[in-house]
C-alpha cells in the first residue's frame, strides 16, 4: 500500500481503509513494524521507511491496530507453526497469531497462501 509501484498497492489500500474505518479489527505481532519498515527501507530508502514507521505507530497509538507481544508461549506456537507448514519464522509468527485469535490472515504472499491453504483463514482484500 505504501508504493503505487507495488502490484498489491490497491489491495493494501483497501485493507488500510477498512482498518481506518473500523470495519475490521486489526491485530499484529510486534514483529510487524520492523518487518514492514525493513522491506520499505530495502526497496525505497531510509526516508520512506521512517514515514511508514510513523504511519504504523500512529495506527497503534490510535488503537486501530492492536499489537501482540511475542511471549514465550507465542514463541513456542510460532516454532510449531513453522515446522508444521514449512514456512519462514517471521511468517510463522503472523500465522500462529491468526490461529490463536481465530482471525483472518492478511497476506499477499502467494507461496505462503499455498502452504497454509484450508488450514488458516485468509482475509480477502
Amino acid at each position: 500500500m505504501f508504493s503505487d509501484k507495488d502490484k498489491f498497492h490497491d489491495a493494501g489500500l483497501s485493507v488500510y481503509s477498512a482498518v481506518l474505518d473500523k470495519k475490521i479489527e486489526a491485530i499484529a505481532p510486534a514483529l510487524a513494524l520492523p518487518e514492514i519498515c525493513g522491506v520499505i527501507r530495502r526497496s525505497f530508502g531510509e526516508q520512506p521507511a521512517h514515514m511508514v514507521e510513523d504511519k504504523l505507530l500512529t495506527l497503534t497509538e490510535n488503537k486501530l491496530v492492536e499489537i501482540k507481544e511475542l511471549t514465550m508461549e507465542r514463541m513456542k506456537m510460532s516454532a510449531e507453526t513453522a515446522i508444521r507448514f514449512g514456512i519462514k519464522g517471521g511468517d510463522a509468527v503472523f500465522v500462529s497469531l491468526a490461529e490463536e485469535f481465530n482471525a483472518q490472515l492478511t497476506t499477499f504472499d502467494e507461496e505462503l497462501k499455498k502452504k497454509i491453504k484450508d488450514k488458516v483463514k485468509l482475509f480477502k482484500a
